[in-house]
């Protein structure tokens, strides 16, 4: 049998790689399926048609497994050649000191005052949570 497995935010297909629902590749299978008829791309190598062995993980969304760059990493500047005025979202400045004392101590939620927790977006990193 041809495994596929079902998850929240798309599919796999045999040992394929992940397809996500938003793309047409996705969309196109699972509506052959729902329609009742064989997925048009899996003609070719299964003319007679294949039993589907079907995993329901759709209560769980994919996540691609982390890899760790394995090669030989190049050092391009040394501590001393860097540039201090170089954008890092962890630099901490006086704008940047200035801008936190202006943020509230203690926030009111559900009529408890508790210590507020900020969300930052950075271009490089993505999401932050900043816990004073």
């Amino acid at each position: 049998p041809l495994h596929l497995t079902f998850y929240r935010n798309g599919i796999i297909v045999g040992e394929g790689p992940f397809r996500a629902f938003s793309t047409t590749e996705a969309q196109g299978f699972v509506r052959d399926i729902l329609d009742g008829y064989f997925p048009i791309e899996l003609k070719a190598k299964y003319p007679e048609g294949v039993p589907f062995h079907l995993q329901d993980l759709s209560h769980t969304f994919y996540e691609a497994p982390f890899s760790a760059f394995g090669g030989r990493g190049q050092k391009l500047q040394s501590k001393n050649q860097a540039d201090e005025t170089s954008f890092s979202p962890f630099r901490r400045t006086s704008a940047t000191d200035a801008f936190l004392k202006r943020l509230p101590a203690t926030v009111i939620k559900s009529g408890k005052a508790s210590p507020p927790v900020f969300l930052f977006l950075f271009p490089q990193h993505g999401p932050s949570r900043l816990c004073p």
